[in-house]
């Protein structure tokens, strides 16, 4: 890519010029380009059902053939299952391994790891005029408290506050405190 006299030059690999462009009003480069011909329904063969096959969405041929069958749609010709498969149907309906259905758990006691979040601001207000909300949630127990805010700031203050009450209760500290890193 090159800039010489507010004119905007892209090349490809073989230094052949791509596009050129002169620098607008708007201080932007306004490139028209011609899209290419979609090619989402093209066919590499002339075979009939393989055109239904791609029309009906990857529809599986003996489902289609008995569509074909029972005449249940307008001008759709006898359908016959071809010898090869569908490419992309033998990708798209490739299976993968099971989720594990016990997962181990993180924490090993209560305060081992508090999650949290801050939420809002909240189109509507609460009676006391709180926008937000901050969530604690316990990972060993999933007991979870929540805080009304009036503002973002006030975050800190009430974590201190919660962090006093939920270690005194315990008799723990907290070890980790988790959340989204939204910054507050």
């Amino acid at each position: 890519m090159t800039m010489k006299n507010n004119c905007l030059s892209i090349f490809d690999q073989n230094k052949q010029l791509v596009v050129s462009a002169s620098l607008a009003k708007n201080k932007t480069f306004h490139v028209v380009m011609e899209a290419v011909k979609h090619q989402c329904f093209s066919m590499t063969k002339n075979d009939s059902e393989w055109l239904w096959h791609l029309r009906f969405g990857h529809l599986h041929f003996r489902d289609l053939s008995r569509l074909s069958q029972c005449t249940m749609v307008k001008d759709l010709p006898h359908i016959r299952v071809p010898e090869t498969v569908c490419k992309e149907c033998v990708e798209c309906k490739q299976t993968r391994n099971n989720f594990q259905e016990v997962l181990p758990q993180k924490s090993a006691a209560k305060l081992d790891v508090i999650h949290s979040d801050v939420c809002g601001p909240m189109q509507v207000n609460t009676p006391g005029g709180s926008r937000y909300f901050v969530l604690f949630i316990d990972d060993w127990t999933r007991k979870a408290w929540i805080y009304l805010l009036k503002r973002k700031g006030e975050v800190l203050d009430v974590f201190k506050k919660f962090k006093n009450m939920v270690e005194r209760q315990c008799g723990q500290k907290i070890k980790k405190l988790r959340s989204d890193g939204g910054g507050e």
